[in-house]
């Protein structure tokens, strides 16, 4: 489950890529995730 969440993060990531501080906010809810 927690692998599935990443990997659609991941593509989040990928489709939006160009904006930095975007990519970090979705990588900071992954940690968040995996925290939980």
């Amino acid at each position: 489950m927690v692998g599935s969440c990443i990997k659609k993060l991941v593509e989040k990531v990928g489709l939006v890529g160009k904006n930095a501080k975007f990519t970090k906010y979705l990588l900071k809810i992954a940690l968040n995730t995996v925290s939980q």
